[in-house]
């Protein structure tokens, strides 16, 4: 199998985002990725958030300090500067000789989370407007 055949390549291009007058609140541009076959990210995502190496983040958790759960998805979005990464800790596999990962590279600085949606899943936000 040629090494191109695991490659998918995607362009999102955003036109302008119109507010209206009696807007209350913003909005958000965000591609969401839904991982098929069981995929389990078991709450961790992997970033690129210096431009130098991968830093593991997990749901709802801090190393630095203890922290208390408000349950919202924009406490666990980070920055990213060219990649996020998830990888299946999903058991039951039927490619147990290997651990499965998604990698989505971008080409400018995002805001990126992953594992919001039954932890099958990479949301990464294009734009934002209020």
């Amino acid at each position: 199998m040629n090494d191109l055949e695991y490659f998918v390549k995607f362009e999102v291009i955003t036109n302008e985002i119109p507010i209206g007058a009696n807007l209350t609140s913003g909005k958000d541009i965000v591609v969401d990725w839904g991982l098929m076959d069981h995929f389990d990210t078991d709450g961790r995502i992997f970033l690129d958030t210096n431009g130098l190496q991968m830093n593991t983040k997990e749901l709802f958790k801090r190393k630095e300090y203890t922290y208390d759960t408000n349950n919202t998805i924009s406490a666990n979005y980070y920055p990213i500067t060219s990649a996020v990464m998830v990888r299946d800790y999903n058991q039951s596999s039927k490619y147990d000789n290997f651990q499965r990962q998604v990698t989505v590279m971008v080409d400018q600085p995002h805001g990126a989370s992953a594992g919001l949606r039954s932890h099958r899943n990479i949301e990464i936000m294009h734009h934002r407007r209020h």
